[in-house]
């Protein structure tokens, strides 16, 4: 009888565990999922405070494809403008053509206000300073709805 307790006791505590692992795992979850959704707030803030610039990316790449210019074409010519020191051109980091992507390094003063319109205003220093250089580093996406 007492072998039969200990192993119901044994089974429950195993249960419990398992439990405890399954809310823990969740939590850790919904963590990054806040974690992620904050920073998408601060990208979504950072385009619309830079909504001119993202638009005329957008412009000077579609103008490049309706002019017929290839892919190959496009980067060099980009390649081109960047040396030149085009206002827009030298905001295109990288062009995901595949996968209809530009995307765009924002001016740091848009970085360090994305935080306080995305809500996180008030936050500590350590915190407004990792924000920005998170927001300097970051390459902001700007779908590219581009044809053939």
């Amino acid at each position: 009888m007492q072998q039969k307790q200990q192993q119901q006791q044994q089974q429950q505590t195993a249960a419990l565990s398992r439990v405890e692992k399954i809310q823990h795992d969740q939590q850790q979850r919904l963590q990054q999922l806040q974690q992620q959704q904050q920073q998408y707030e601060r990208q979504a803030a950072a385009i619309e405070a830079n909504l001119q610039l993202a638009d005329d990316a957008l412009l000077l790449l579609r103008a490049a494809v309706a002019a017929g210019a290839s892919w190959g074409e496009l980067r060099i010519h980009l390649k081109e403008q960047q040396r030149r020191g085009h206002p827009v051109a030298s905001h295109i980091h990288k062009l995901s053509l595949e996968r209809n992507e530009v995307l765009l390094l924002l001016p740091a003063a848009a970085a360090a206000a994305a935080p306080a319109a995305a809500g996180a205003a008030g936050a500590g220093e350590e915190d407004d300073d990792q924000q920005q250089q998170q927001q300097q580093q970051q390459q902001q996406k700007a779908a590219a709805t581009q044809g053939p």
